[in-house]
């Protein structure tokens, strides 16, 4: 089995790649899994990618469960994650914050923090496994 990660950045590059991939796999006769995907996309490109990957018959994995960057579905740029931080997030230097401030910083991770995307929720749901 060959394991691919794919972060198409443009729609055009959906149809292209997947396409030579599955091409590649049935003259090669191997299986090919989707190890991760998604990252920063569009939901038009998450959409036709997860169709892709079901009508080859490819399982797949999104890269990510959770976006700590603050990149929301809502703003139309997707982060291939089921959970985000809601709220602002704060960037810590590891070699001038204080102990302090860094316990503070990475105690923010706990996961009441962390909300749903329930758009992203919906896709998988939709494309998922049944």
């Amino acid at each position: 089995m060959y394991s691919v990660h794919f972060y198409p950045e443009k729609e055009s590059w959906v149809e292209n790649m997947l396409t030579a991939w599955h091409e590649t796999q049935q003259k090669l006769g191997i299986p090919l899994y989707i190890g991760e995907f998604g990252d920063v996309a569009t939901r038009s490109i998450m959409e036709t990618s997860m169709t892709r990957f079901n009508e080859y018959g490819w399982p797949w994995t999104i890269a990510t469960y959770k976006n700590v960057q603050n990149v929301l579905p809502e703003a139309g740029v997707w982060c291939a994650a089921l959970y985000g931080f809601r709220g602002e997030w704060v960037k810590v230097n590891l070699y001038e914050d204080t102990e302090v401030e860094l316990t503070a910083a990475f105690g923010r991770y706990q996961v009441g923090n962390f909300g749903i995307y329930q758009d992203w929720a919906g896709l998988l749901q939709t494309y998922g496994a049944p």
